[in-house]
């Protein structure tokens, strides 16, 4: 602060210097004057260091200021693009696919996803389309998460096999008078799921009698009035691994039911199902398909109900089936 007065103060007087004109000077001696008009300002500010030193000091930090912002920007600007890189790289290496099949008169699929690389300021000329960039640094070499081979890797398929595409109106009885219900239906108006021998499907909505559902509106009761097995077809290739989840839940107390897959008609268990009424509970599993197998059968058999009754227990819901190469 006392530099800067000090800075003012020498600029005044300069100011008054350099302006102030000599009384009454004799004619003889005005060149002379003059001079010293002009000599007196200059020695005056060229003696005073310190406002001198101030004002380099200012334009000093103000030029720091200036590149160092200039510099700040280019570095924002190349860990931006480096961030999006990382993103576009990210796409490239997606590669989602899904098939399904096995619904009379319906199926679909698609396979992998397109990436157009473009030339990135890290990247050269010499570069190949498709490879990571060269300002990427990756923890691990990238790999396909499904194997190999063109479009990304092998085929993932998955299937869900919750009970939410019954239509309450297409029931052949309705049990229960309030807002929720159970419903029977013929196996043809439950997509996706069949019986054995052809039987009706009971389902209940969501919270019927207690019981919410493990995943959306709806839940199967495997003891139905007539006992059957409750099952699920898929066309399948020989040595493609099938990873399947399904929950299930008591009504009564302790019920048991068998988890059987193979090819239709030569079924074996997988696993056996037990669990009380209090919770649902996930139930996993994987089977590898044998050779000379096409069509494989995903199935529930009730066991045993906590009451012995045939016809009341073994709740199932939400089964999931994924099909890799």
């Amino acid at each position: 602060m006392l530099q800067e007065l000090h800075f003012h103060d020498t600029i005044l007087r300069v100011l008054y210097l350099a302006l102030r004109k000599p009384v009454l000077s004799p004619p003889s001696t005005s060149a002379a004057s003059s001079m010293n008009s002009i000599k007196q300002p200059l020695i005056c500010l060229t003696r005073d260091d310190r406002g001198f030193a101030l004002t380099i000091e200012l334009t000093l930090i103000a030029t720091i200021l200036l590149l160092g912002s200039i510099t700040g920007l280019a570095s924002v600007r190349d860990a931006a693009i480096s961030e999006l890189s990382d993103i576009a790289g990210g796409m490239q290496d997606l590669n989602q696919g899904f098939r399904y099949a096995g619904i009379e008169g319906h199926s679909g699929s698609t396979v992998g996803s397109n990436f157009d690389d473009a030339l990135d300021f890290c990247d050269s000329a010499e570069d190949l389309p498709g490879q990571a960039d060269n300002c990427i640094t990756f923890d691990g070499p990238p790999e396909n998460e499904s194997g190999g081979g063109d479009g990304g890797g092998g085929e993932i398929r998955e299937v869900s096999g919750n009970f939410d595409d019954v239509d309450p109106a297409d029931a052949v009885r309705t049990i229960g008078r309030r807002e929720e219900q159970a419903f029977h239906f013929d196996p043809d108006d439950v997509p996706g799921w069949q019986t054995t021998p052809d039987a009706v499907i009971e389902i209940w909505d969501s919270g019927f009698r207690g019981v919410e559902s493990q995943d959306g509106d709806y839940h199967a009761e495997l003891n139905g009035p007539t006992p059957a097995q409750l099952f699920q077809e898929f066309s399948v290739s020989p040595g493609e691994t099938i990873e399947y989840s399904i929950w299930h839940r008591g009504r009564h107390g302790v019920d048991e039911a068998d988890i059987l897959i193979g090819p239709p008609g030569m079924q074996t268990v997988q696993q056996t199902m037990s669990t009380d009424n209090t919770a649902w509970v996930q139930y996993t599993g994987t089977y590898i398909v044998p050779a000379g197998v096409t069509t494989v059968r995903i199935g529930f058999e009730s066991v045993s109900t906590a009451t012995g009754a045939p016809t009341a227990g073994n709740f199932l819901d939400n089964l999931e089936v994924y099909i890799s190469d």
